[in-house]
């Protein structure tokens, strides 16, 4: 049986890393279902072309992290920004697909200074209606 919190919690991560580097590190953040392993191989691609570091992360009640009973995007933001804390990190730039995606720019908006750079992979900015059938397809799983 998991335990389940209503804080921040400490979000299991990857890092990519070929050499100390002075610029901005990259936190990638998964999809809805994803995990950080998703992102592997372009993590480390980006790491050897951009000479910086590169974090990959599971986002909470995702892959190695901690499951909770709070998912909100207000969450994953406190656990955004306890981790950038926890790591020291210096003006990072924030990558986020889908519900990643909506994280980083919850982050972002919530702590402008904290980020240097934001990237966002197929999540619009704008609120979207869901599909009439969608409900079937969440039932199916």
């Amino acid at each position: 049986m998991r335990a389940y919190s209503s804080k921040a919690v400490n979000v299991s991560f990857d890092k990519y890393a070929l050499k100390p580097s002075q610029e901005p590190p990259v936190l990638i953040c998964h999809g809805l279902f994803g995990s950080k392993q998703n992102w592997t191989s372009l993590a480390k691609a980006m790491s050897n072309r951009l000479s910086r570091d590169v974090y990959t992360i599971d986002l909470r009640n995702h892959g190695d992290s901690p499951h909770t009973a709070e998912h909100t995007y207000n969450a994953m933001t406190e656990d955004l920004k306890t981790f950038i804390d926890q790591q020291n990190l210096k003006n990072p730039i924030l990558l986020g697909h889908s519900m990643g995606g909506k994280a980083v720019m919850n982050t972002a908006l919530a702590c402008p200074d904290l980020v240097s750079k934001l990237i966002v992979v197929d999540m619009p900015p704008v609120a979207m209606q869901l599909a009439r059938n969608f409900s079937n397809y969440v039932t199916a799983m």
